[in-house]
C-alpha cells in the first residue's frame, strides 16, 4: 500500500501536480509529518501524522486539531449562529429563565456562580462566566458541565469544578512559595513567577494541589487574602 504525499504541503502553497507528489509507505508518510511537526511546530503536520496512524480519539489530537483549524471552526460557528439567530434567542431565553428560577429558590443569582478551571498546562483559574470562557477557548459548555458533574474526567485537557460557596467568597487566591533556603514569598500569579524563575508551572501546580511534596526543593500552597 502506498500513499501519495505532497513534497510541499498544500497549506504551504504546494499543488496537486505530479511533480509535487511522491509515493510513500504509510509508516514513512507518518514519520515525515512527525519530523516536520518537530522541526517547524505546525499542528497540521501533527494532525496528519496521527490521522495516518488512525490515532484520532486521544485528547491531544483533538486539542491540536482545534488549534490547527481554529479559524475554520470559529468561522463555521459564526455562520451557524447567523443562520439560526432566532433559535439561539429562543434557547437562550429558555435556559436563562430556568437558571434564574433555580437560583432564586436558593436566594442567589446567576452572576454569583463561580467555576474553578484547570487548564491543560496546569494553571488554575477562577471564572464567573463559563459560557464566555468556553467560547473564547473553543470548548463545549455542555461537556464542561458534564466534567463539573464528574461524568467526564476532562474536556480537551480542561478540568472544571463548580464552586459551592459562590456569592460568599470575597478572598482572592494567592500562592505561598517556600524556597529551598526556607525563605517564603506570596504571589498572585504562580505561572508568571515560574516563568521568571525558570520553573515548570505544571509541576508547581501539582505541588499546590498536594500531588507532589515539592519540585526542585520548592514548595507551594494556596492561601486567600
Amino acid at each position: 500500500m502506498k500513499h501519495k504525499h505532497h513534497i510541499v504541503q498544500r497549506y504551504k502553497g504546494g499543488s496537486d501536480d505530479e511533480t509535487n507528489l511522491v509515493e510513500l509507505s504509510p509508516v514513512c508518510h507518518s514519520i515525515w509529518h512527525w519530523c516536520e511537526w518537530k522541526l517547524w511546530g505546525d499542528p497540521r503536520d501533527y494532525c496528519a501524522h496521527k490521522m495516518i496512524l488512525g490515532d484520532v480519539k486521544n485528547p491531544e489530537f483533538r486539542r491540536m486539531r482545534n488549534e490547527a483549524f481554529r479559524d475554520k471552526i470559529l468561522e463555521g460557528g459564526s455562520k451557524w449562529r447567523e443562520n439560526n439567530h432566532d433559535k439561539l434567542v429562543e434557547n437562550g431565553k429558555k435556559n436563562i429563565k430556568t437558571q434564574r428560577e433555580k437560583f432564586a429558590k436558593l436566594g442567589k443569582t446567576i452572576a454569583e456562580q463561580e467555576w474553578e478551571i484547570i487548564t491543560p498546562d496546569g494553571e488554575e483559574l477562577i471564572i464567573s462566566n463559563l459560557s464566555k470562557f468556553c467560547r473564547e477557548h473553543n470548548l463545549s459548555k455542555y461537556k464542561m458541565c458534564l466534567v463539573s458533574k464528574g461524568i467526564y474526567s476532562q474536556h480537551r485537557g480542561y478540568k472544571v469544578e463548580k464552586l459551592k460557596n459562590y456569592g460568599k467568597r470575597k478572598l482572592v487566591k494567592h500562592w505561598k512559595i517556600e524556597y529551598p533556603s526556607g525563605e517564603t514569598m506570596i504571589v498572585k500569579c504562580l505561572k508568571d513567577w515560574c516563568i521568571v524563575n525558570d520553573i515548570t508551572p505544571q509541576m508547581m501546580y501539582r505541588v499546590g494541589r498536594g500531588e507532589r511534596s515539592h519540585h526542585k526543593g520548592y514548595k507551594v500552597s494556596i492561601i486567600y487574602k
